[in-house]
Formats: structure tokens, C-alpha cells, sequence
């Protein structure tokens, strides 16, 4: 899989649809994921400039902070992140180095799969308050209208999927625990569920293994992020497909933003139906 550097630069770009930004003033802000990004990035009509903590693919505790990141924090008109990463060294690097940037550092605090229509509304509204905060009245207008348009793709969206849920439900399949929120929301039955694939030892396995057998299961499902392989003994044992899902936008060339993410993780799963 092709992945995106993480702590790049995303340079202003006009949308194609919706309102322009009526104001000059140019805007930065740090995020701590795609799903942050890809949030800010359409309620600001694509023309804040974003530096991310970590890209779509990687392992949250493995980016280090360079000299230009630091320059580019202090500069932020906020620092949005997801409360696990309140104590990342991605952030807390910054933290030491400029103990100021913690004062415009905001926990993203919206709990369950962010994959999950209903939960990436709130998450939506919870970034749009943060933007918001200080802002110009014409700003906030703008970022507003587009929460609004931003909530009506995701409720048609829910709907366009349903077709979906009901063809998977009640099937039992495997689960990557990170996953298992928005697998069972898409209507399977999660049976059992593993980490990643350092945690997965002789008798972790076998475990899992009687309790799949147990339940007839269909398919294994991973997450891309946890290591794509680490449900791979399990459908080996029991002669099943995998599904590997992803958490983020930009884990892939194909997958950019949170609607064409959630299509394809449902076209993996999809693959786990057939059975």
C-alpha cells in the first residue's frame, strides 16, 4: 500500500463545490490524524494549511517531531487531537520544546468508530465548534454552512449503505479489536477479536481459534494500522478469507478522504459475505 507522509504540508486549494472562504486571513492547524484532517479540510473549504502527526498508515508511536514541525505548531490556529494521543511523543516532543502549545492543543474527545456515519457527524460538529472558537463572524458562517452540507452527505450516506448492513447481518466473522465497533455496526456478528500481531501467542491463538470454530465463522477481519497480517494464522487455521480494513483516510492512493474509505472497507468486507 502506498501510504502519505505524515507531518506534510497540504497547500491551500479552492473546492471545486460550496462556499470560498470570504475572509484573507490564512490559517494552519496541527491534526493527529487524516480523519481530523480530512474534517478540517472540508468545513474550511480546502484552504487551511494541515500538518499532520501521524499519516494514515503508520503506527502512532513511531513519528518523531522535526525542527520545521515546531515552526509550523507555533504559528497554528489550533492543534486538534484524539485524547490517546495526549501523551504521544509526536505531541509531547512539542510540548517540551514549546510548553506554550499545549494552551492551543484540543482533545477531539467523541468516542466509538469514527468510521460510523452517526459518530463522524458528531466528530464533525465537535471540529466545527473547535474552528470556530475566536473566529470572525464570517468564518464561522462559512464554516457553519459547510457542517451542514458535510452532515447531509454523511445522513444520505448512512442510508446509501443500509443495503449493505443487511446483507452482512448476523454473519459471524473475527475481528480486529480496533475494528470491531464499525464491523459490528455494518451488522456482523463479531465473534472474537484480536491485537496485533506481537500479541498474538500459542495460546491467544487457540483461543480464538476454538471460538471461531464454535461460531462458524466467515472471515477474518484486519486493520491495516494494528499490522494487516496479524489475523493471518487464524484464517489460515481455519481456511477462511481476510478482509484488511483501514482506519484512516490516506492509507492508500484510493482512499483520500472518509466517504471513499468507508466504500472501499465495505467492498472488503464484502469479500467475507460471499461465504
Amino acid at each position: 500500500m502506498t501510504s502519505r507522509r505524515a507531518l506534510f504540508i497540504a497547500t491551500p486549494f479552492l473546492a471545486s463545490v460550496g462556499t470560498v472562504l470570504a475572509d484573507p486571513i490564512e490559517r494552519s492547524y496541527v491534526l493527529g490524524s487524516t480523519l481530523l484532517e480530512d474534517i478540517v479540510r472540508d468545513l474550511t473549504s480546502g484552504q487551511a494549511k494541515t500538518r499532520l502527526l501521524i499519516s494514515g498508515s503508520a503506527c502512532p508511536g513511531h513519528t518523531d517531531v522535526k525542527a520545521s514541525d515546531l515552526v509550523f505548531a507555533t504559528k497554528a490556529r489550533g492543534i486538534f487531537v484524539h485524547p490517546r494521543q495526549m501523551s504521544l511523543p509526536s505531541l509531547t516532543q512539542l510540548f517540551t520544546a514549546k510548553a506554550q502549545l499545549r494552551a492551543k492543543t484540543q482533545s477531539v474527545d467523541v468516542p466509538g468508530s469514527w468510521l460510523i456515519p452517526e459518530v463522524q457527524i458528531q466528530a464533525s460538529r465537535a471540529v466545527a465548534k473547535m474552528l470556530m472558537q475566536g473566529e470572525s463572524s464570517a468564518f464561522s458562517e462559512v464554516v457553519s454552512q459547510r457542517l451542514d452540507k458535510r452532515i447531509g452527505r454523511l445522513q444520505a450516506f448512512c442510508a446509501e449503505l443500509e443495503p449493505m448492513r443487511v446483507r452482512f447481518r448476523g454473519k459471524p466473522v473475527v475481528s480486529a479489536l480496533m475494528q470491531k465497533d464499525f464491523v459490528s455496526w455494518c451488522g456482523f456478528t463479531v465473534s472474537a477479536t484480536f491485537g496485533s500481531a506481537d500479541a498474538m501467542n500459542p495460546r491467544t491463538l487457540g483461543d480464538i481459534v476454538s471460538q471461531a470454530r464454535k461460531s462458524h465463522v466467515v472471515g477474518v477481519v484486519e486493520n491495516l494500522q494494528s499490522g494487516k497480517d496479524a489475523g493471518l494464522p487464524i484464517a489460515d487455521e481455519l481456511k477462511i478469507p481476510r478482509a484488511i480494513l483501514s482506519n484512516f483516510p490516506g492509507s492508500d492512493d484510493n482512499v483520500p478522504d472518509y466517504f471513499s474509505l468507508v466504500r472501499e472497507n465495505v467492498k472488503q468486507l464484502l469479500l467475507l459475505a460471499r461465504n
